[in-house]
């Protein structure tokens, strides 16, 4: 479970506190056209930024604040070192926490392209006695007042010894919403088409890293079969797989059929 949290909205709803085990990924690094693999993207450096340390199934604090209607603040604290499956408990290591941080603006139009949001994310941490920080760009723009098609990109470095997964990373990509709504049925409003780039160094690990530069482009179709179901055909293509010695490229193809209630 990797969020069993208490909620409460102070300040008619200006400032809200979250406590207990949290997923902070649930509340940082959002990006609403990267932030599912059900319906989105599918490769984990595209739905979060693979440097954050995002704790989840650990015990954690979250504070949000927002103070105008364009702007707001976040904080995010995790303790622990447990893994899924265990009780946050089980592996309570005060010399293993993170604490992030996120300012987001979020103006109703952007030089006449509609809306957007821009987040900026600093983070500190600890792990394996280690104690290091980074930082992480996020942001989302629609391109046009009433156009389709949306941008997003995440880009952020941080110290090898705690960055989650990936020291130095870049992953942005674009997205069009209902393709081919003028020339088939109208239900084609719903579907989705997306392509996203990223390249990525691996941060410190006990595996042995052979590319230091990974590259994957990734472009999916959602097709929004009825109000509940979805299917999604997914192909990503892998340049210098980072722990593969035997490879300079990897394909991967998925085909994932996601029934919503």
């Amino acid at each position: 479970m990797p969020e069993l949290a208490w909620g409460q909205s102070l300040l008619d709803g200006e400032l809200v506190a979250l406590g207990g085990i949290v997923n902070q990924g649930n509340y940082i690094d959002q990006n609403a056209y990267a932030q599912s693999g059900r319906n989105q993207f599918i490769d984990s450096a595209l739905i979060h930024s693979r440097v954050l340390p995002l704790g989840r199934y650990h015990f954690g604090l979250n504070l949000q604040w927002q103070p105008a209607s364009e702007w707001y603040a976040m904080t995010g604290a995790s303790l622990g070192n447990n893994r899924a499956g265990f009780a946050p408990w089980s592996e309570l290591d005060f010399n293993t926490w993170s604490a992030l941080w996120e300012l987001g603006y979020a103006p109703a139009d952007v030089f006449g392209l509609g809306p957007g949001i821009y987040r900026l994310d600093p983070f500190l941490a600890q792990s394996d006695g280690a104690t290091g920080g980074g930082l992480s760009f996020n942001l989302q723009q629609r391109l046009g007042s009433l156009s389709p098609f949306g941008w997003f990109g995440r880009f952020g470095f941080g110290g090898q010894e705690v960055s989650n997964g990936a020291a130095a990373q870049i992953g942005t990509g674009f997205l069009w919403q209902g393709p081919f709504r003028h020339l088939l049925l109208e239900r084609t409003s719903n579907d989705l088409v997306g392509v996203g780039f990223i390249w990525s160094q691996p941060s410190a690990t006990s595996q042995t890293i052979y590319h230091e530069n990974e590259y994957i482009v990734e472009t999916f179709y959602a097709m929004q079969l009825t109000p509940t179901l979805r299917l999604q055909p997914d192909f990503q293509y892998v340049t210098n797989p980072a722990f593969n010695r035997d490879h300079d490229h990897a394909m991967v193809i998925q085909l994932q059929l996601v029934l919503a209630w």
